[in-house]
Parts: C-alpha cells; structure tokens; sequence
C-alpha cells in the first residue's frame, strides 16, 4: 500500500475515532458517576417530614427544622421537577393504613413555614404524583431555596379527633413524571452501557490511527535508515 494511501487511512481512523469518543466524553464526564436517574428519583420522592398525628395528641406546636439542600444531584432533582410541572414542596396528610391523601380542613391542623422567621407562602394544592384530591385540597405547596434554613410548624386545633395518619413534606411533582418514574431509570441504564462502548470503539480507532501513521512515517523514503 502506498505511503500516501496509508495517510489518508490514518486521517479516517483518528476522525472517527475523535468523533466517537468527544461526544461519549462529554456525557461521561459531566455526568456524576456516583449516581443515576434511578438515585434521583428515589431521592426526590422521599418525604424531608414524616411526622405521626399521634404526636400531636398533647395540643402544642411542634417546630422542625430543615435546611434545603444544595448539591449537584439536588440540582438535577429540580430540573427533572420544573420539567414535569413541578418545583418546591407540598405538605400533605396521608392515611396510614391506605396511603391516602386526607383533607388538612377535615382535621383542622394548622401548618405554617418559615424561612428566617419569616412566614413562606403557602398555595393549596389540589393534588399531586401518587395523592389525588376528589373535591378538595390535600396540602399546601411552598416554593423554597437552595440553602434557605426553614421552619415546620405544625398544630392540631382538635387533637383528641386525630386519625392514624402522619404529616408528609415532601419535593412536589405532577402527575405527568409517572412515565418518567416507570421508564426512565430503564432508559438511563440501557443508555450509558452504549456511550461507554462507544467510547471504547472511539479509542481503538485513535490506536489504529496513531499506528498507520506510524507505519506510514517509517515507510517514507529517507526515514528507513
């Protein structure tokens, strides 16, 4: 094979190689190996307040702290959030024993926030993913901070008529992330095995390359020696 033929093979591999491994780089890269779609989910639908009624029985205000998070994965929690609709925090009261949302006005339980001693604005929420309200309010929706140093304040107005439920805060989602819970984790796994196996045929054809033009420098006339 001519020296100049054997040039051009090199140029192709080291193009195709380049091509190959650049974009699988990018997503290995930016991407934070420690976790996945399926951590994300699994973590931005976790309750940050799973308080029992029960513990509201003796008729005082119970006050609890939480610092809102701030971290890469949390950042990437609220883009898949605003994505599907949603965004901040809803507090609602679930049944125990069915997992049901109950009505917050039915059982006359007071829930305020603050944000540094001052009152956050509450929204009622008429549902949200996995708790569907029929006729009526299930909780209250807040929008939050990185970093914003919060206060849960709770209260049962009538703590002798308190079901078996608990009080839940946790990250608000719509209902359109169902698809997103169901298939993306699947999707995400299947996805990354390909860019790194794309990366991997993107590194042998640098090797390749490198190699012909190797053969090809060798073989010019003047350099055998």
């Amino acid at each position: 094979m001519r020296i100049h033929d054997l040039r051009i093979w090199a140029r192709w591999l080291l193009t195709l190689g380049v091509v190959f491994v650049l974009p699988s780089a990018i997503v290995l890269t930016t991407a934070d190996p420690p976790f996945t779609l399926k951590d994300d989910l699994q973590l931005g639908f976790s309750p940050v307040l799973q308080l029992p009624l029960e513990s509201l029985r003796s008729g005082q205000a119970i006050r609890v702290s939480y610092v809102v998070p701030s971290s890469s994965q949390w950042d990437r929690i609220r883009r898949l959030q605003s994505h599907h609709g949603g965004g901040g925090y809803i507090a609602l009261i679930a049944d125990r024993l069915r997992g049901q949302a109950l009505y917050f006005s039915s059982l006359e339980i007071e829930f305020s926030v603050l944000n540094h001693n001052a009152d956050v604005a509450l929204t009622p929420a008429g549902g949200a993913f996995l708790y569907e309200a029929f006729g009526g309010n299930i909780g209250f929706r807040f929008a939050v901070t990185s970093g914003d140093k919060l206060q849960f304040v709770v209260k049962a107005r009538r703590p002798d008529r308190l079901p078996d439920a608990e009080l839940l805060v946790q990250p608000y989602w719509d209902s359109t992330v169902k698809d997103t819970a169901e298939y993306g984790p699947d999707i995400d796994a299947m996805f990354k095995p390909v860019v790194t196996r794309a990366a991997q045929i993107g590194l042998m054809l640098l090797a390749a390359g490198a190699a012909v033009r190797a053969v090809a420098a060798i073989s010019e006339p003047g350099r055998s020696g």
